[in-house]
């Protein structure tokens, strides 16, 4: 008898593996990969760059994943009571980013819980901008990749670029703005992935 209980248990635990590797990725690029500040014409006033410290609620994202340069998915995400995200700056050096999002379910379907949370550095020195660590937002229960994983198949995800940059910065208002590039192997077919985000938040 097929088991899908088992198979479910499989997919979930490749699922959690993907994520787990992006992640690694993510955290390991990041920072290797700073862009400079736009709008600027040298470096950042230290009065500006001092405008970053202190938490951020997250208002609205923008994820668009292209594959081999044609644009599969291009979507934006509100801020709602039950979808909710914010990013931390300190003056250390240090910040935390964390989501939270909840479905009351329907009839069909039981209700769902999901959250995120990451923490590690960043550097704004100048006109430089850059993450440790890949940001949490409002994009909850869509794949990164969108692709179908099957119980005997697994992904070679290889980076090939990545960066985070400061689009705007005031006062009250923050736009964040990263682009992770990286090839996907799977059953000998290979794609190049392009993933974007801009995070918008507000204080």
């Amino acid at each position: 008898m097929f088991n899908f209980g088992a198979t479910n248990d499989i997919l979930n635990l490749m699922r959690r593996s993907i994520f787990f590797t992006i992640s690694t990725l993510l955290a390991c690029g990041f920072f290797s990969c700073k862009k400079d500040v736009k709008g600027t014409d040298g470096p950042v006033p230290s009065n500006q760059q001092n405008l970053l410290i202190g938490k951020w609620m997250l208002q609205q994202e923008q994820f668009t994943r292209y594959v081999d340069s044609a644009k599969q998915l291009d979507t934006t995400f509100d801020t709602s009571a039950n979808n909710l995200a914010s990013i931390q700056f300190n003056k250390d050096g240090t910040f935390d980013s964390q989501s939270s999002f909840y479905s009351p379910g329907t009839a069909n379907q039981a209700p769902f819980t999901s959250g995120g949370a990451s923490s590690g550095n960043y550097v704004f020195v100048g006109n430089t901008f850059g993450l440790s660590d890949s940001i949490n937002g409002l994009r909850h229960g869509v794949d990164f990749f969108g692709g179908t994983i099957t119980s005997g198949s697994a992904p070679v995800i290889t980076p090939v670029s990545n960066l985070a940059e400061i689009k705007l910065l005031t006062s009250s208002k923050l736009n964040i703005h990263t682009v992770f590039v990286c090839s996907y192997l799977i059953n000998g077919i290979v794609q190049t992935y392009k993933m974007t985000d801009d995070y918008y938040y507000a204080r």
